[in-house]
């Protein structure tokens, strides 16, 4: 957009510049980390020193994507287009939020996810922090379906395990009557310790890049110990049984009307509308399924 004087109004000018510096960064794993930890430490709301605040969570799932799938493009072995593309559209719009609020642009031009980064600016807590982080996470993944029908299907199903799992610490945190209310509002706080916890369980978030097939069902499709249950039980029991409410009810917390797309059936189908690889649980899985659904059901109707 040109002024009347044939000079880019503010908000342009401000995408060009926001544009560049992502550019400059782009790759540099390290540069994008400090620029998310330079952001908390202005816009985090931590107490007694405290840089980290409400960014402790994204921080810390930063830090466990830089083991595998965000890299430098010339390492060995290398890193995920895919990643580094979601995680530099999502740091462009958060960014671009934080630079018109300083700036005193108005922000009502500004693309919505990066409004809800103004929004949380303006009222740090759990609410705002997910709506712009997840606004912006789905805007990403959204913008780069070319580069996630390059992945492996193991690794396109990995991504839509990521994606429902933060929808759901959202829901938590909205107080969805699915989402273990009350408890979930605790585990799921973006600036508590259990979700930092939660990305460095090798067995609900592995770090090789790429997942072959067989590491994929492995992971995400047996049960060998204590922590492999708790991932079957977040996955199939928890998130599973309500997966077309929670996309739906994401997609209006983010005003990202596309969201339920990425579902066929209730099974997460991105990138390509094909649907992740199939999880077969165990009988006590399907057993503890039937059982929420039924209590969920019952809590309704009360």
């Amino acid at each position: 957009m040109i002024t009347g004087l044939g000079m880019p109004d503010p908000v342009s000018r401000l995408e060009a510049e926001v544009q560049a510096w992502c550019e400059s960064i782009a790759a540099d794993p390290a540069a994008r980390y400090q620029a998310r930890a330079d952001f908390y430490a202005r816009y985090g709301d931590g107490k007694d020193g405290d840089r980290e605040g409400y960014g402790r969570s994204e921080l810390g799932f930063m830090r466990w994507e830089m083991t595998g799938r965000l890299k430098a493009p010339n390492a060995e072995p290398p890193g995920s287009a895919w990643w580094s593309a979601v995680n530099l559209h999502f740091i462009y719009l958060s960014e671009l939020g934080a630079r018109a609020h300083q700036q005193g642009i108005a922000t009502d031009l500004l693309p919505l996810p990066s409004q809800n980064w103004v929004k949380y600016i303006l009222a740090p807590a759990p609410g705002t922090w997910y709506r712009a982080h997840n606004a912006s996470i789905i805007a990403g993944y959204l913008a780069n379906v070319p580069l996630g029908s390059r992945e492996e299907r193991s690794e396109q199903s990995f991504v839509n395990i990521v994606l429902y799992r933060l929808l759901f610490a959202q829901a938590m945190v909205e107080g969805a009557s699915f989402a273990l209310p009350g408890l979930g509002k605790i585990l799921a706080n973006p600036d508590g310790f259990a979700v930092d916890v939660i990305v460095h369980l090798h067995e609900m978030y592995p770090e090789k890049y790429p997942l072959t097939k067989a590491e994929f069902l492995d992971t995400f499709d047996a049960v060998h110990d204590l922590e492999e249950f708790l991932d079957e039980v977040l996955d199939d029991v928890l998130v599973g049984t309500e997966m077309k409410q929670l996309y739906a009810q994401a997609a209006e917390w983010n005003a990202q009307p596309a969201l339920p797309a990425m579902l066929l059936g209730r099974v997460p189908a991105y990138p390509g509308g094909v649907q992740m690889l199939h999880k077969r649980p165990n009988w006590f899985i399907r057993l503890l399924e039937r059982i929420w659904s039924w209590w969920l059901s019952v809590s309704r109707k009360n």
